[in-house]
């Protein structure tokens, strides 16, 4: 899968190329003490509920989304 296929890229300002992995919520914490990621990007409403799957862009940038 590739990043153009779900975004509008102009708007969040990666390349159309890059590949994209569907990540699993529940590792994030062990993700995140194993510095698995150069940049994460998360809902800026703390009390938002975060989808239990992320998008992982090129294997280090994470993106949570939320309801």
């Amino acid at each position: 899968m590739r990043l153009k296929d779900i975004f509008e890229l102009e708007t969040y300002g990666f390349n159309p190329e890059d590949s994209v992995e569907i990540f699993d919520m529940t590792g994030f914490e062990r993700a995140v003490s194993d510095n698995a990621f150069s940049e994460v990007y998360l809902p800026k409403d703390a009390d938002a509920h975060i989808y239990r799957y992320a998008f992982l862009i090129e294997d280090s940038i994470l993106i949570a989304m939320a309801e």
